[in-house]
């Protein structure tokens, strides 16, 4: 059973679709800009609370590398990875080390928190981009004949 709630945000969600995709070339577009506007402006805000959040835990290096961590932990868990698709990861003295499971196969990497969030911040969303693409290659190679 879908939520109230939940059915609101998918009937707005489609409203954009539909407005986007309009016959009206004009609506269309100012739907569009308008949508990637307020995105792009939601993602700004996001990332500003992230660096505030990184810059207070900073205070103690082990608070830190755990804050990175669950920033990671977190940002992997919004992503959807296919069934079989397991990862695990631990802070260390140092930074954090990742594995990822896929196929049978381990995937293992790790970085060394720098203690500036902004590239920390750009270290973990490496790694997620990473992962996704990993998983995106073991998915598309096809088995030979």
């Amino acid at each position: 059973m879908i939520s109230k709630k939940k059915k609101v945000d998918i009937d707005e969600e489609f409203e954009k679709v539909e407005a986007m995709g309009s016959d009206d070339h004009k609506t269309g577009v100012s739907s569009t800009k308008e949508i990637i506007s307020h995105e792009l402006k939601k993602d700004k805000e996001e990332k500003e609370i992230t660096l505030e959040y990184l810059e207070r835990a900073k205070l103690y290096k082990r608070d830190y590398i755990l804050s990175l961590t669950q920033l990671l932990l977190t940002k992997m868990m919004e992503d959807d990875f296919p069934a079989g698709v397991t990862y695990d990861m631990r802070p260390t003295s140092e930074g954090v080390y990742m594995e990822l499971y896929a196929k049978g196969k381990v995937f293992a990497q790790a970085f060394r928190a720098t203690g500036m969030p902004v590239y920390d911040l750009n270290a973990v969303d490496m790694f997620v981009m990473r992962a996704e693409n990993t998983v995106n290659k073991l998915w598309t190679i096809e088995k030979p004949q």
